[in-house]
């Protein structure tokens, strides 16, 4: 071990985490709750201005079971998101159905969003979906959801992966941070300009918004279901792992960074400010990624807030054989039992 790592992971062991909710009663939640939020916001930094988003459809495929629409959606002065839209066939005029955020995480190529739509024609595209049952958002539009899906930055077409030599979501932390921002929070004003457009079409039900997102994916659903009460149901998918064990692992990217937040907590205190909305888990058993013993000790942290909160029965979990992929076999039904379809 080099003497950086060693030192590293002596900063690591003595993380203050002094947030870690202890509390047993649901006064110690509210109390606990309160203070975490603002102190959460407080790290994660500025968001740029909102704008008038003037969402702009610019191209409509029909596909059988549901049309995929283009949008172009305003996110700031500077930013637009790409997203595609899922509308499910057969819907009668007048009737809503709830809508789903699906994010998409990374992936060997860069492809952001357009694995998660089930967008084929490009074999990396169905690689994608074959490794990690990627087309969520497809699977949910057939199950009758609106589903939408937007690239974050350094994603997609938000970047040419091939115009940098190391990892873009590195590269742009460092250059949005020399200007005031977190490439995390960043992302997750866009994640809430998108409910926004999402809630406002016709055939949503603004009451039943959902999101479900696997790596990370999964760890933009925790921050904006933590902050954003819009998402009553969250599924995160390869994404309950804790910061503590991605240091010692060297194996974080520029686009989770929020300073300063092991002073207070970690992954498992951010979703416990999901708390008392029903939350899902997924992990698969032979993921690299969520190492056994950090990932029951951040589910349990996670469990004391729910039980404290009267919601116990709203948050699951479903381990299952395979690697860093969308299971689907419990969180489908979940989503089905608390949004509907």
């Amino acid at each position: 071990m080099s003497l950086v790592e060693s030192w590293l992971d002596r900063m690591v062991d003595d993380a203050q985490l002094d947030m870690v909710f202890r509390g047993r009663t649901g006064e110690d939640w509210e109390n606990w709750r309160s203070m975490w939020r603002d102190r959460l916001i407080e790290l994660m930094g500025p968001e740029p201005e909102t704008v008038d988003p003037r969402p702009e459809i610019v191209e409509r495929v029909e596909l059988g079971s549901h049309t995929r629409e283009k949008v172009i959606i305003r996110s700031d002065r500077h930013a637009s998101v790409p997203a595609y839209v899922l509308v499910p066939g057969g819907i009668d005029p007048g009737v809503e159905r709830p809508g789903i955020l699906c994010a998409h995480g990374h992936d060997a190529h860069n492809l952001g969003k357009e694995a998660v739509a089930g967008v084929e024609g490009d074999p990396r595209v169905l690689e994608s979906i074959r490794l990690m049952n990627y087309d969520y958002a497809r699977q949910l539009a057939e199950r009758g959801y609106i589903t939408i899906v937007p690239d974050w930055r350094a994603f997609g077409e938000r970047f040419d992966r091939g115009s940098v030599s190391n990892d873009p979501c590195n590269v742009i932390q460092n250059s949005v941070s020399r200007l005031g921002f977190n490439l995390l929070t960043l992302d997750v004003h866009d994640a809430g300009v998108v409910l926004d457009y999402l809630q406002e079409r016709k055939e949503v039900d603004s009451n039943r918004l959902g999101m479900v997102g696997l790596s990370y994916g999964g760890r933009v659903t925790t921050f904006v279901a933590a902050l954003d009460e819009r998402v009553k149901v969250a599924v995160v998918s390869g994404a309950l792992n804790c910061f503590v064990e991605r240091i010692r692992a060297r194996g974080s990217c520029g686009s989770q960074v929020v300073p300063g937040l092991l002073r207070y907590g970690d992954i498992p205190e951010v979703l416990g400010l999901v708390a008392p909305r029903p939350l899902m888990i997924e992990r698969g058993l032979s993921d690299p990624l969520l190492p056994a013993e950090y990932f029951e000790e951040g589910f349990s942290r996670l469990r004391r807030v729910y039980d404290a909160a009267g919601a116990g029965n709203r948050l699951a979990r479903d381990e299952f054989e395979g690697g860093h992929r969308f299971n689907g076999a419990r969180s489908l039904p979940w989503l089905e039992r608390w949004l509907g379809a």
